[in-house]
């Protein structure tokens, strides 16, 4: 299965006034063993996998995530993607990191999400799992 979003850069000092915005595609392929992928959480995150995070959102497979924020061209960044069964549970996981300046124009960041140990996807803020969604 893949996936892509676009995510907006803007070239320059980010300012009141208009900056040139470029698009670059942001795409994930689930590994061949991932069949039982329900929703997957993407992200976005500064500097590495591991960094703070810029952006979230979570979808249903076969969904439309919503679209990013704007970025810093000049940033270096982390493009995650979990993935979850019908269960609530972590069954693949991918992290790309990017230097967006050295990024061509034609190019697009890709995630390769492999199999991952079974852990819980929910926590305590939303502990209950409802049609693979975790939930309050």
């Amino acid at each position: 299965m893949r996936g892509v979003w676009v995510v907006a850069l803007v070239s320059g000092v980010l300012s009141a006034s208009c900056g040139e915005v470029t698009d670059v595609a942001w795409d994930f392929r689930l590994a061949s063993g991932l069949v039982d992928v329900e929703r997957l959480r993407a992200s976005i995150h500064e500097d590495t996998c591991d960094g703070p995070e810029t952006f979230e959102a979570e979808f249903a497979r076969g969904g439309v995530a919503p679209t990013p924020p704007i970025l810093d061209p000049d940033g270096t960044y982390g493009f995650s993607i979990v993935a979850h069964d019908a269960r609530c549970v972590v069954v693949g996981r991918g992290c790309t990191v990017v230097s967006l300046p050295a990024l061509g124009p034609d190019d697009a960041v890709v995630v390769d999400v492999r199999a991952a140990p079974a852990q819980p996807a929910c926590g305590d803020a939303m502990p209950r799992c409802v049609d693979g969604r975790c939930v309050p």
